[in-house]
C-alpha cells in the first residue's frame, strides 16, 4: 500500500519471509514498481520517435575497423610477402592437408582460405615474416584514428582478435613502448617535484663550504681514480 503524503510505501511480499515481518520501500520506487506491472514498453525505431532511440540503433566498435579489411595497396604488400617467406608459401601450397615438416604449429591450427592462412578457430591471420609488413599492421590497430594510440594490453588484444604471428606480443609491446605520441601524451607516473631549496647567501667569505666528489674514474699514472672539488 501506497502513501504519497508520508513518501514512503508499504508493499506486500510474495517471498517467505518470517511472520511478521514487513518491508518497506521508498515512494518513488514502490510507485514504479506498481506502474511496471500494468505498463507495456514499446521501443520507438528512430525514425519515428522524437528523438533517436538507443534502442533501434546497432553498437558498432569503431576500433575493429580499418585493420580487418586490407586495401589494394596493403593487400598487395601482404600478398608479395608471402612469396617472399619460403615456409609459408610452402604451408599455403599444401592447402590443409596434415603436414609433418612444419615445427612452428601443429597439422590442426592453420587453415587456408581465400589464398591465406587462417588460425582454426580463432580466425586470426597468419602474417608471413616480414618486417615491414607486421610493423604496418601494429600501426593500423595502434595509431589509426579509430584506434586512439591504446595502451599495450588493449593493442594487443586488437591485433589478436585479427592477426597471429610468434612473438606477436613482444613485437607490439615494442612498438608501443617506442610510440613517439604515447610517450609524449601519457600521464607522468612520478611524485610531483617538491619546491627548490636554495642555500642560504653568506654573509662573509668561508661561511659555507660544498664538497663534490667523482668517482670510478680511470686510473692515472699516479694511481689516483677520483677527484675531490670543494666551493
Amino acid at each position: 500500500m501506497l502513501n504519497p503524503a508520508r513518501g514512503t510505501g508499504r508493499l506486500r511480499a510474495t517471498a517467505r519471509i518470517p511472520k511478521g515481518c514487513e518491508i518497506f520501500v521508498s515512494y518513488g520506487r514502490g510507485y514504479w514498481a506498481a506502474f511496471g506491472n500494468h505498463a507495456k514498453i514499446i521501443a520507438r525505431p528512430a525514425p519515428v520517435g522524437f528523438l533517436p532511440d538507443a534502442a533501434a540503433r546497432e553498437v558498432i566498435d569503431l576500433t575493429a575497423m580499418g585493420s580487418s579489411t586490407f586495401s589494394s595497396e596493403l593487400a598487395a604488400e601482404f600478398d608479395a610477402a608471402c612469396v617472399a617467406d619460403e615456409a609459408y608459401a610452402a604451408r599455403l601450397a599444401k592447402g590443409d592437408r596434415p603436414h609433418a615438416d612444419d615445427d612452428t604449429t601443429t597439422p590442426d591450427e592453420r587453415v587456408t582460405r581465400d589464398g591465406r592462412l587462417f588460425m582454426r578457430g580463432s580466425g586470426a591471420l597468419c602474417v608471413p615474416k616480414c618486417d615491414a609488413l607486421r610493423t604496418r599492421l601494429i600501426r593500423e590497430c595502434h595509431d589509426s584514428a579509430t584506434a586512439g594510440h591504446l595502451g599495450r594490453d588493449k593493442t594487443v588484444e586488437q591485433m589478436q582478435r585479427r592477426f597471429f604471428w610468434h612473438g606477436m606480443t613482444t613485437r607490439v609491446g615494442e612498438y608501443v613502448t617506442t610510440c613517439d605520441a604515447c610517450q609524449r601524451n601519457k600521464p607522468s607516473q612520478r611524485l610531483t617535484p617538491g619546491l627548490l631549496m636554495p642555500i642560504a647567501s653568506p654573509t662573509r667569505a668561508a661561511h659555507t663550504w660544498t664538497m663534490d666528489l667523482i668517482t670510478q674514474l680511470p686510473k692515472s699514472r699516479g694511481g689516483n681514480d677520483a677527484i675531490v672539488v670543494w666551493v
